[in-house]
């Protein structure tokens, strides 16, 4: 996960050290993705949310396949008082 702000020199040189010692490697890095109405001087603010929404939405994928149940499907919202 790479970001926006002053930490991205740190953040591309882990990527190239990485890139040298596996061929299995995913970077995710917000600037891939268009930010309609965000001034580039705050990407840097929301970069996080961008890329917790993409892992988020990348692992609830995963759960719902390896658990065989739809994350659509409430098991057991108002189930019980709480």
């Amino acid at each position: 996960m790479k970001g926006e702000g002053k930490c991205r020199a740190l953040d591309e040189r882990v990527e190239r050290f990485a890139s040298k010692i596996t061929d299995n490697l995913v970077v995710i890095d917000p600037k891939a993705y268009a930010l309609d109405g965000i001034d580039d001087e705050f990407r840097w603010i929301m970069a996080p949310c961008v890329v917790s929404t993409l892992l988020v939405d990348r692992l609830a994928a995963h759960f719902e396949k390896y658990t065989g149940h739809s994350l659509d499907i409430r098991r057991y919202y108002r189930q019980f008082d709480y």
